[in-house]
């Protein structure tokens, strides 16, 4: 398998790519009789369970050698022409895949029903007409955004550099582009460039997120941003203190809301230095919002149908939240965590 992509669909299957040194006459596409050997490029969809494979299709049954932008070579396995580079791979609701040709610079629509080619966008052979602004290249994370009638739209993020001659590479963006069916053209939607005109000659990524804004990766120039859905930065970060792209960089980077859930159970302890004070943690978790407190002077008083006597709530801002207990004759103590549900997840005692 290649690691370029991974894509889970509806937690049963999974896109995968892997490539595969082939022998090939290169001779049409200015090749000399010694390089005989290009990396054909796969695309499966897996069921996760089984194994079995599912669907998919070769790169040489929808796109030609002569298409690529990189120079040839093959002189033996190792050495395998990478004509295509195909990087990611996306899925839409009908059953079709979309597929990301680097260094062809094109999209590719494969029908799910035979693997055959549905549109290209871009490189040569397109089936839309591309105008300047709707222009990209060496291009990763493409994914399907929306159909409608003779419309859809995609998404990607457009690298413009690492091709074979770096004089020609330009700042990189993250775009979303809207193909008319029906007048055949391709035409922008949104352009969104980094704050720093970062250029990133390999990898990235662009996330629509469901607010509407969108986190970009900057691949190999080593930095993040989230754009609200106007494009106006609001988060802008490196990924490492040094010069951007020496050391850290990052295939694709994702934004979403983190839940931790710990496998062992909340810790609570009781001290008394004068007043009693009753601290309780949950090391990694997330969906906790209030501790409620109760008290008792006996262990028998916590059973299945009480907690104690209840005394107080208190929201939970850190790791470690607090309550000092007011005057009471309590010896032992419960803790209940809540979550913005208002369900109960757990209880532990102490006792003095």
């Amino acid at each position: 398998m290649d690691p370029h992509e991974v894509e889970v669909v509806d937690e049963k299957t999974a896109l995968v790519l892997s490539y595969h040194p082939t022998m090939y006459d290169l001779t049409p596409f200015g090749g000399s009789k010694n390089q005989t050997w290009l990396l054909e490029c796969i695309f499966q969809e897996v069921d996760i369970e089984t194994g079995n494979v599912l669907s998919g299709a070769r790169s040489l049954d929808f796109s030609s050698p002569a298409d690529s932008t990189v120079p040839i070579t093959g002189t033996s396995a190792v050495d395998s022409w990478d004509y295509m580079h195909i990087n990611s791979v996306d899925k839409d609701d009908e059953g079709n895949y979309l597929v990301s040709g680097r260094h062809t610079l094109a999209l590719y629509k494969i029908s799910g029903r035979d693997g055959s080619l549905t549109w290209q966008l871009g490189g040569n052979g397109s089936n839309f007409s591309v105008p300047e602004s709707a222009r990209f290249g060496y291009q990763h994370d493409v994914r399907f955004v929306s159909r409608s009638g003779d419309v859809e739209v995609v998404s990607m993020f457009d690298n413009s550099a690492g091709g074979p001659d770096p004089s020609r590479d330009a700042p990189s963006r993250a775009r979303v582009l809207r193909l008319d069916h029906g007048s055949r053209k391709a035409e922008e939607v949104q352009t969104l460039r980094s704050p720093d005109r970062l250029v990133a000659r390999a990898q990235g990524s662009h996330q629509i997120l469901g607010n509407g804004n969108r986190f970009v990766n900057w691949g190999q120039a080593g930095a993040i941003t989230e754009f609200d859905p106007e494009g106006n930065p609001i988060f802008n970060a490196p990924l490492d203190s040094g010069r951007r792209g020496a050391v850290a960089m990052s295939y694709r980077a994702y934004r979403f809301e983190w839940e931790g859930k710990p496998i062992e159970k909340p810790a609570i302890a009781a001290l008394q230095a004068g007043n009693i004070t009753v601290y309780t943690s949950w090391n990694g978790d997330t969906s906790t919002r209030a501790w409620r407190f109760y008290g008792s002077a006996s262990k028998g008083s916590f059973g299945a149908a009480s907690t104690g006597s209840f005394l107080g709530e208190v929201a939970r801002k850190s790791f470690e939240t607090s309550l000092v207990v007011p005057n009471g004759n309590y010896t032992h103590f419960l803790a209940r965590l809540t979550t913005p549900l208002g369900a109960s997840l757990a209880v532990q005692r102490s006792q003095l």
